[in-house]
């Protein structure tokens, strides 16, 4: 039998993004973009940034906010889906 469709997307997803700097769409601009619409946020915001793989975004989070961020990179190609 084969693999579930969800399971065959995750292997394209590895396939094509293995060996590049970031495993996803986005640039340290986008990511600034994105937070520039956050209508408020504390001197020093908590971030927790789910599924963040190498956590490029995290980084420019925490430069552009001083906060404390909590990464959970558990998008791997070891944690698929079960």
């Amino acid at each position: 039998m084969s693999a579930k469709p969800e399971h065959a997307a995750i292997e394209v997803f590895w396939k094509l993004h293995q060996g590049l700097p970031k495993q996803g769409p986005g640039s340290d601009a986008s990511t600034r973009r994105a937070l520039a619409l956050v209508p408020e946020l504390p001197s020093a915001p908590r971030i927790l940034d789910l599924g963040c793989g190498p956590g490029r975004q995290t980084l420019v989070l925490a430069r552009e906010t001083g906060g404390q961020l909590t990464e959970l990179p558990d998008a791997t190609p070891d944690s698929g889906p079960t």
